[in-house]
């Protein structure tokens, strides 16, 4: 290449300067505002292996991101360069180490701002020369392990991207002629290295294996009263002007560290300095190594921590001062604290008062409320043995005069030294001295502008000189007091106020739960009326015409024998009839007719009473006109409810049929509301055959009885059981249980509640067992229970009295609450 490659064309004027970069090879790059490349000569080009159309318009970090490791260290260090003089506008000359075929290739580069009008960097120019050739001296290699101890980034000359930053190290060696310009530039490296060693707060030093010193930076020459940092090099601790006893200390940790190869860090010691000036120092002294791994010296760094010291000592002789207001400050966070956590009063006064003695170390201390004409109580108290408790005691009228309640109204602080000397009313005197009180701090309490009460310190052991900071401390508290006084009064308040709020929302509650209650019950009522109303007409209507035919089948039946009686007759007279009777005869089939009619009129006489029974279960059913306690036979009840629900008792197409066993006892006429009760027995059977249904549908049970006339077979089919008895002969019972697939504990708990239902939507209502527990439970003083556990069926038991003791008197609300 002849010329270096910029992003624009260079002018004429320029030409001799790209001449001069394409020729040289020296590093020579250009970088705009925002740190990309604008010219790279030809020398840099090769350097870093790449193309110019790579280079140029891009930024040495962007361009770090695809290239091999060695080269995106070197790139990413030039834009952290470049970053730099863009920030600071100051000129930066550092050391790169690029890594190349034949080995890594150093360069002592130069980055320099160029500003415009305004002093804004506009653009960035750097210069590079190689300084291979150059070795580190030892002096280098002990300042670096120094610089890297006390926390300064130092080079490592091994690893790819390294830099040598603003001051670096000098790089020595037996220069020729060619090379003393270069050598030059070193020695101004080694001079800004010495400037930044000068400028680092810490005092540092170095020394060798005899503990000969090697070097040091300018503080701590000074604190020497050396005046030229290289003046040290070959003193020892003889030479300088500490203690014998400095010396001897300084010795030995130099000689522990040597040996036992073991930094000491965080010595404090004090210092004398070549002022004579004492100061007091942190000093941490690090063993050195070569490359093999030898102690060859140590590194020492101090810092001054005189003030530090001046300080702690500051604190010592304040502690005590500084104690109770601490104690105070403790105190006063952690009744704050208590207030903010507890709204309970008695809690947070008995701790204030075990606060405040132990804070003062006092021998009593107490809270005093007032109430009518300046009586009052002691609320709480804390105390010390062996003295006494005043706890109930009450300040007599003659001893607390209103004027004195009017001073505490204002805020006034009673301070009692010595309670002999005071000027207090003999009454007064003679109060205290009964509780053994030599001494009396009195601070008032108050509730927003009301005097609620004292807050009150005694001493009986002897008499006291009460400090302001306690008086101050008093009065905090007591206002403190009076804050959580009244929260305490306001969330008591509120506490009543929800309380009531409560009770009324849960009366209305209930109110609205026992309309809802009441308004299901009634339609469930009334569609039992209705429905009761609708079988007692049927009933009636079917009646009239089936006891028609039931009081003529008699008379037919005996028409009928008298008819065949004279067909006989006739037989027996006219023994050979005529032809045409002959034929009629046979054509009639007289000899099946007579037989036959005997059997229709039998079945006519079956069906008719068959028919009379229904009618009957019908309206003992309904009982719509018993709306009060009746005599009834309970088994008659229930016979009237199985006759109603014998069509779901039948097998089908779907299912089998349910069998119903009966083991009546000898149960005498019994007291009841009968209509009612038969719901109870409705609701009953009608749930113990959804639960058989469902068990059916579920093949709880095998079809091979299904159909079947065998005993057995029959029990082991779906089955309800009805039993009744009596109990203590003064009530029946009636239990109706089916072999179902029975019911969790977790439902059956609420199978009395209403609107519970485990039916699907529209098959149930949830009021069918609830409205049964009331019936005999409420109307019948009777028990109804469930037992039941899944996979081992259900039992409902029934119990009622014979003889209800209200038979006489049935109430005209009992009557609309539980209408026929």
């Amino acid at each position: 290449m002849t010329s270096m490659h910029r992003l624009n064309e260079p002018n004429v004027e320029a030409n001799s300067l790209a001449l001069f970069a394409a020729a040289t090879a020296d590093l020579i790059c250009e970088y705009d505002a925002q740190g990309c490349y604008v010219a790279v000569n030809p020398a840099a080009i090769a350097l870093l292996g790449l193309h110019t159309q790579m280079l140029i318009g891009q930024s040495p970090l962007s361009l770090s991101q695809s290239v091999p490791t060695a080269d995106r260290l070197v790139l990413q260090q030039i834009q952290t360069e470049v970053t730099q003089v863009q920030r600071t506008k100051e000129h930066l000359r550092v050391i790169h180490m690029f890594a190349t075929a034949a080995g890594p290739r150093l360069y002592d580069v130069a980055y320099t701002p160029i500003l415009n009008a305004d002093g804004e960097v506009v653009q960035v120019f750097s210069h590079g020369r190689e300084v291979t050739h150059y070795q580190a001296s030892p002096f280098l290699e002990k300042l670096s392990t120094a610089k890297a101890l006390i926390g300064i980034e130092m080079p490592d000359l091994d690893s790819p991207g390294t830099r040598i930053a603003k001051g670096a190290e000098p790089l020595t060696r037996r220069l020729s002629l060619n090379d003393r310009k270069q050598a030059a530039n070193i020695r101004r490296s080694a001079e800004l290295l010495q400037l930044v060693l000068d400028n680092i707060p810490q005092y540092i030093f170095w020394k060798d294996r005899n503990s000969v010193y090697l070097g040091c930076n300018r503080r701590w020459a000074e604190m020497a009263g050396i005046q030229d940092p290289e003046a040290v090099i070959g003193l020892t601790d003889e030479d300088l002007p500490w203690t014998e006893e400095q010396k001897s200390w300084y010795l030995e940790c130099d000689r522990q560290v040597m040996e036992s190869d073991i930094a000491m860090l965080s010595i404090k010691q004090s210092q004398l300095q070549a002022d004579n000036r004492l100061t007091w120092r942190e000093v941490n002294k690090l063993p050195l190594h070569d490359a093999t791994g030898k102690v060859i010296g140590l590194l020492g760094t101090i810092e001054d921590i005189t003030d530090r010291k001046r300080a702690e000592d500051l604190l010592k002789q304040s502690e005590a001062k500084y104690r109770q207001l601490a104690q105070r400050e403790e105190l006063q966070n952690r009744l704050a604290s208590q207030i903010r956590q507890s709204l309970k009063l008695e809690t947070i006064l008995q701790t204030a008062v075990q606060e405040v003695r132990k804070t003062l170390d006092s021998d009593r201390a107490l809270i005093y409320q007032f109430n009518e004409n300046w009586q009052g109580t002691v609320l709480v108290e804390s105390v010390a043995s062996p003295w006494g408790s005043t706890l109930g005691a009450v300040e007599p009228d003659r001893c607390f005069p209103e004027a004195l309640a009017e001073r505490y109204r204002q805020g006034r602080v009673l301070v009692l030294k010595d309670v002999q000397s005071s000027n207090l009313q003999a009454c007064h005197v003679e109060f205290l001295h009964r509780f053994q009180v030599q001494a009396n701090l009195v601070v008032p309490i108050h509730t927003e502008d009301v005097l609620w009460g004292l807050l009150i310190v005694h001493q009986c052991q002897a008499p006291r000189d009460w400090q302001e900071t306690e008086i101050e401390l008093l009065k905090y508290l007591a206002g403190q007091l009076g804050v959580a006084i009244r929260q305490a009064a306001l969330y008591q308040k509120a506490k009543e106020n929800a309380a009531e709020a409560q009770a009324q929302a849960c009366a209305l509650q209930a109110a609205i739960q026992e309309l809802k209650h009441t308004q299901a019950q009634l339609i469930q009522t009334e569609k039992m009326s209705s429905l009761g109303q609708l079988i007692a007409g049927l009933a009636h209507e079917i009646n009239n015409p089936v006891n028609f035919i039931y009081g003529n089948v008699n008379h037919l039946e005996q028409y009928t024998q008298d008819l065949l009686e004279l067909i006989d007759f006739y037989q027996q007279q006219y023994p050979e009839p005529t032809a045409d009777v002959e034929e009629k005869i046979d054509e009639i089939d007289l000899p099946f007719l007579t037989e036959d009619i005997a059997k229709i009129l039998q079945s006519l006489k079956i069906g008719t009473n068959r028919i009379r029974q229904i009618v009957l279960s019908l309206r003992n059913f309904s009982r719509l006109d018993e709306a009060v306690v009746k005599s009834v036979d309970i088994h008659e009840g229930i016979e009237s409810t199985i006759v109603i629900l014998q069509h779901r008792l039948k097998p089908t197409s779907e299912r089998r049929g349910i069998t119903v066993s009966r083991e009546y006892g000898d149960l005498p006429i019994v007291e009841c509301f009968p209509s009612q009760l038969n719901q109870v027995f409705m609701n009953i059977l009608s749930n113990a055959i959804d639960a058989l249904e469902d068990a059916i549908a579920k093949g709880h049970w095998q079809p091979t009885a299904l159909d079947s006339e065998d005993e057995q077979a029959a029990e082991q089919g779906p089955c309800i059981c009805i039993r009744t008895g009596l109990v203590d002969g003064q009530k029946v019972s009636i239990d109706i249980s089916d072999n179902g697939l029975g019911i969790p504990e977790t439902l059956r708990q609420k199978i009395f509640n209403p609107f519970f239902t485990t039916k699907p939507i529209g098959k149930g209502t949830g009021l069918g067992l609830s409205i049964s527990h009331q019936i005999i439970v409420e109307r019948h003083q009777g028990h109804l229970d469930c037992y039941s556990a899944a996979g081992e069926g259900t039992q409902f038991h029934i119990e009622i009295p014979i003889v209800q003791a209200n038979n006489l008197e049935v109430t005209q609300a009992e009557t609309a609450r539980y209408p026929d």
